[in-house]
Parts: C-alpha cells; structure tokens; sequence
C-alpha cells in the first residue's frame, strides 16, 4: 500500500498564535497531529513535547530490541497498537511533569491523535 502525506498548519481568524504541530514520518508510517492549550507559551510547548515524545518512544520501541524491558512494557504487549498506547501516555507524563516543574507551564496540555502504520494495519 503506498500512503501519501503531508502536513500543514493555520493560525486561523480567531486566534494570533498557533499552537498546532504535527509528526509525519513515512519511514516508520507514524502520523500525528496535537492542538497545544494553555495559552500560547504552554500550548506550543505541550504541542511540540508531545509529538517529539511519540516519536522518540515509538522509534525506541520498534526498532531497539532491548527497549521493552527498559521502558518496561511487557514483551506480549509490545504489538505497534500498544507500542502507540504507551507513547502517547509517555507524552502525557512528561507534559505533566513539565508543568508541575516550570510555573509558566501550568495549565498547558494538548489534544492528540496519531496513526501507526504497521502494513497491513493501521493503529
């Protein structure tokens, strides 16, 4: 199956920053879009962790062997649906602590949905 994409984000009319990022990677078939909030220093911020963070634990945990036993995710589970479970709680625990350790953070977060594809599904 051949996947096209591509990405693009607005400001829109209502709004003077954006707090939008995306993550296309057609080598590991990884797509996600995250809508940051919390205003414009917390919501980009959430935003961006947020996509960086998929990534990164994805990459780890399809491609280094060790890396479920590290990141403890059980070797039964490590199937590319769960592997994306598991980034994306990461991603929440690191916006979490983030706003907990810097007070300018505070109230940031972000809405997410992502794509896996794993020929031949898509998680």
């Amino acid at each position: 199956m051949k996947i096209e994409s591509y990405g693009i984000s607005n400001v829109g009319m209502k709004r003077q920053q954006n707090e939008d990022s995306y993550l296309i990677n057609d080598d590991m078939g990884l797509y996600m879009v995250a809508d940051g909030m919390g205003g414009h220093l917390g919501g980009e911020y959430a935003s961006k962790l947020a996509v960086t963070t998929v990534e990164e634990v994805v990459r780890s945990l399809r491609f280094d062997p060790d890396a479920t036993q590290i990141r403890g995710v059980n070797e039964a589970d490590s199937h590319p649906g769960n592997q994306l479970k598991h980034a994306i709680q990461e991603a929440g625990r690191r916006i979490h602590d983030q706003a907990l350790f810097d007070e300018n953070l505070r109230g940031m977060g972000t809405t997410a949905v992502a794509a896996l594809f794993a020929s031949p599904r898509l998680y």
